[in-house]
């Protein structure tokens, strides 16, 4: 009865002593939360009315700033971080510096700060002249479809060319845009695929358009053995004989079966490199480089006995 008795005064009131720790814990996150405390943070850069014609010559880094502000304040910029504003109005010169102030720091939410100070006080700018040309789009093809296929040389894709704008300088040395990374796992039909292009680099380039559309096409594979292919020495010094066996090597390649039917053996290239080896006997694996589309199943032998004397 007495144990009984002690957990009926445990239980006494239970609703209002809840309801006081809830209170007392709100008090003191308030409490927290106004007080001050300082942050660092990477902010990102953001350059506005940059003049027509011009663009960013390259990206800009993150500027490092200490923020001191109210502890609510400070868990808010965690989900959008500030970020450094400068205004390019009326710059008619390709580079300029700026000296940072906290008037450049824009902070999410309208929310204030009581004291910023940057770990650099001053930042370059470069603008470019921009210009746009037309470049080539490459499929990036990732993975193998279902087993006995493999991808057909027919596969297009509308369009074939994008307009990619950005930096004078940096665009002279780009001719090509590839595709968003494409997973044909296990695919085993034709498929049309939407795929965004990949830019460079974001804070620079633009493109358009912005996805294209890819229709994939598979076929059937097939294997194919080459006989007897003669082997080609590389590196090999003329102060020394060098003899090797055997002499030919056979081969199991598959791939599909277009490119099988007009791959000739002098297609293969297999290659014994002898770059620094001194003389004596040699075991080395031979070097086997096969057309496009081409897969290696087997290689008899792989390994040969090379003499240097």
């Amino acid at each position: 009865m007495k144990i009984t008795g002690n957990k009926h005064k445990i239980f006494r009131n239970l609703d209002i002593r809840i309801v006081s720790l809830v209170l007392a814990v709100t008090l003191w996150l308030y409490a927290s939360t106004e007080r001050y405390y300082k942050l660092t943070f990477h902010c990102p850069v953001e350059v506005r009315n940059i003049p027509p014609g011009y663009s960013l010559a390259r990206c800009l880094p993150p500027v490092i700033c200490d923020i001191e502000a109210r502890g609510k304040d400070l868990v808010a910029f965690q989900f959008k971080n500030p970020a450094v504003v400068i205004d390019a109005e009326n710059r008619q010169i390709k580079k300029f510096k700026v000296k940072l102030t906290p008037d450049h720091l824009v902070l999410p939410f309208r929310l204030k700060a009581r004291a910023v100070q940057f770990l650099d006080q001053e930042m370059e700018i470069n603008l470019d002249r921009q210009t746009e040309k037309a470049v080539n789009i490459l499929l990036d093809l990732v993975g193998d479809p279902a087993d006995g296929l493999v991808l057909s040389d027919s596969i297009r894709y509308e369009p074939a060319s994008a307009l990619l704008k950005g930096p004078a300088r940096q665009l002279e040395m780009l001719d090509a845009v590839y595709s968003a990374p494409i997973r044909v796992d296990g695919f085993s039909v034709g498929t049309l695929v939407r795929s965004a292009l990949m830019l460079p680099d974001s804070c620079l380039f633009a493109v358009s358009p912005g996805s294209i559309d890819v229709f994939l096409r598979f076929e059937k594979s097939g294997e194919r053995v080459f006989k007897n292919i003669p082997l080609s020495v590389i590196n090999r010094s003329r102060d020394y004989l060098v003899s090797f066996a055997p002499g030919t090597i056979d081969l199991v390649v598959s791939g599909p079966r277009n490119v099988l039917e007009v791959a000739k053996q002098s297609d293969l290239k297999i290659v014994l490199d002898l770059k620094d080896l001194p003389p004596g006997k040699h075991q080395l694996q031979a070097t086997i480089e096969l057309p496009d589309k081409l897969v290696l199943i087997a290689a008899s032998p792989r390994d040969f006995e090379v003499n240097i004397r």
